[in-house]
């Protein structure tokens, strides 16, 4: 009967592409839209921990309410978005990570929607509506690099000032890797590469009044693959341990709609993580411990960019130490 069930069952968007004749683009949308609503709000009521009761009495509203809001049978309009948003305010998000391809040019020919369309203006200008809202959240900005775009990433800054977005930003590079193979050795960074494009990046920064000179700190918890309440949740409502999962269905260890086996062997076996042998003698073990645990397990090496340009990251704070003492 599971099976039968299973095969007859149907996805939102294919029953929105049977009718797509007698259904208008903007009604298709709004139920898309819909969608990714009602994904978010049970992504973020997971990650708090709470029951659709517990959540609902935080928020003030009733548990029917909830439970519409998580089905997509709720009409969401600007004002009760709005209202939403300023409740979740109160649940102390602080910081948001956006992650962008390079300067404009870059990231949209990497980036686009269904229609062609760019993304790099619409995440910006996303970004500079929340901040100029008053809303209390930091900003911190992902920029994968690797040999095609890294050479432009100076751009990126000169993009942000003009737009007044100067300072209001915490920017930081991420290396492409390799973790599905998609990422071709010509493309991808060797570690020492990436290390000399990091501190390049840094000293750009600096001479364009950025703030970038920041010294790692200890990094306790590792990862948060490997962290016990760490998880990741896709548009399916699947959940995983690590954000290179999520399009893995064979990698989930769970759904939003039953209680977590905290005896599910992928769960464990990812809890269990151990720091390798090799690393425990390096001195930097403190600020990597260990470096990531999806390369560790595919036996590679994750040192971290500090590993081999720290001498010129203390050398670079040094400099510029004396500069601002003698302003």
């Amino acid at each position: 009967m599971e099976k039968k069930n299973k095969e007859n069952s149907i996805s939102l968007e294919d029953l929105l592409a049977m009718f797509e004749d007698n259904i208008s683009i903007a009604d298709i949308n709004a139920s898309r839209y819909l969608g990714k609503i009602s994904a978010s709000i049970v992504k973020r009521r997971m990650e708090l921990k709470m029951s659709q009761k517990e959540f609902a009495g935080y928020l003030g509203v009733s548990q029917g309410m909830v439970s519409r809001w998580e089905g997509g049978d709720y009409n969401f309009s600007i004002k009760a978005l709005s209202e939403i948003a300023e409740k979740l305010e109160k649940l102390q998000i602080e910081r948001l990570q956006i992650t962008l391809d390079g300067e404009p040019g870059i990231h949209n020919k990497r980036r686009k929607l269904a229609k062609d369309e760019n993304t790099f203006e619409v995440i910006i200008r996303n970004i500079k509506n929340i901040i100029e809202s008053d809303r209390n959240l930091q900003f911190i900005i992902r920029i994968n690099v690797d040999n095609d775009n890294a050479k432009s990433i100076g751009k990126i800054l000169d993009y942000f000032e003009e737009l007044g977005l100067k300072g209001k930003l915490d920017v930081y590079l991420a290396p492409v890797r390799t973790m599905n193979g998609q990422c071709n050795n010509e493309k991808c960074f060797a570690e020492k590469e990436f290390a000399d494009t990091e501190i390049n990046f840094i000293k750009i920064g600096l001479e364009k009044g950025y703030d970038f000179l920041e010294l790692p700190e200890c990094n306790l918890g590792i990862c948060g693959a490997v962290s016990q309440n760490c998880y990741v949740i896709n548009a399916k409502g699947n959940i995983f341990k690590c954000l290179n999962d999520i399009a893995k269905d064979e990698c989930k260890i769970g759904d939003v709609l039953h209680p977590l086996d905290c005896e599910n062997e992928k769960f464990v076996e990812w809890i269990s993580y151990e720091i390798p042998d090799e690393c425990k003698e390096c001195k930097i073990l403190p600020i990597c411990m260990g470096g990531c645990p999806v390369l560790r397990r595919k036996e590679k090496k994750a040192c971290p960019a500090v590993k081999y340009n720290y001498q010129k990251l203390l050398q670079l704070v040094n400099e510029w130490s004396k500069k601002e003492y003698e302003k």
